[in-house]
C-alpha cells in the first residue's frame, strides 16, 4: 500500500511540473478597454486600447486574440516591450480566431515595435487594416487562409517585413509598404497564393 502511495505522489508530482509551464504563462484576460499587457481576449466583442499605448511587461508578447467575434481597435497607439525577445509576438491572432478584425485609425496608424513578430495571425479570415509593424524581427506574418489586409506597413524588419506562409489560399493585401528590411526579404510568400494591390 505504501508503494502504491508513493507512486501516486510520484505521479502527481511529474504531472505538476510538466504542466508548471502551461499554468505559469497563461495570460490573464484582457479588461475593456485594455490598460496593460500581456493579456488575451477570451470573449467575443470591441475591444479598444486605453492611453497612447501599451508595453508588455515582463518582456514578451502583448496581445492575444483567443477567440472569434472580436474587433481590436488600436486606435493610434503604439505596442511595444520593455526588451526585445525573439519568440515575443506584439499581437497574436490565435489558430481559434477566425474572422478576427485588427485594427488601427485611418491615417494615423498604430504601430507595433520591438516584438520578434509584430502581428501574428493563425487564424483564417482575419482582417488587418491601418497598422504599422516598426522594429520587429518580422513586422508581419500571416499563416491563416483568406485573411484582407489594407493600408499596411513593415518597417526596419530585422529579417522579414512581411511573411505569408502556409497551404490555403492567402489574404487580399491592398496598399501594402515595406522598406528598410535589414535580413531576408521585403515580402517573402511560401506556399500561397497573393493578390496585390497597389493604387
Amino acid at each position: 500500500m505504501a508503494r502504491r502511495s508513493v507512486a501516486a505522489l510520484v505521479t502527481t508530482i511529474v504531472w505538476i511540473v510538466s504542466c508548471g509551464p502551461a499554468f505559469a504563462h497563461a495570460m490573464s484576460a484582457c479588461t475593456n478597454p485594455i490598460v496593460a499587457c500581456p493579456c488575451a481576449i477570451k470573449f467575443a466583442g470591441d475591444y479598444a486600447i486605453s492611453g497612447p499605448g501599451l508595453i508588455a511587461t515582463p518582456p514578451g508578447d502583448c496581445i492575444h486574440v483567443n477567440v472569434p467575434g472580436v474587433i481590436l481597435d488600436l486606435g493610434s497607439t503604439t505596442l511595444s516591450t520593455s526588451q526585445a525577445g525573439s519568440a515575443s509576438v506584439g499581437v497574436l491572432v490565435t489558430a481559434d480566431a477566425a474572422g478576427a478584425v485588427v485594427r488601427g485609425t485611418l491615417d494615423a496608424p498604430a504601430t507595433v515595435t520591438g516584438f520578434g513578430t509584430g502581428i501574428e495571425v493563425d487564424a483564417p479570415g482575419v482582417t488587418l487594416e491601418n497598422l504599422a509593424a516598426q522594429t520587429n524581427t518580422v513586422g508581419i506574418q500571416m499563416h491563416g487562409g483568406a485573411g484582407y489586409g489594407t493600408a499596411l506597413a513593415a518597417n526596419n524588419s530585422a529579417r522579414t517585413g512581411i511573411l505569408i506562409n502556409g497551404p490555403a489560399p492567402g489574404p487580399y493585401l491592398d496598399g501594402v509598404s515595406v522598406d528598410g528590411t535589414l535580413g531576408f526579404a521585403g515580402i517573402e510568400l511560401s506556399g500561397v497564393q497573393v493578390r496585390f494591390s497597389s493604387t
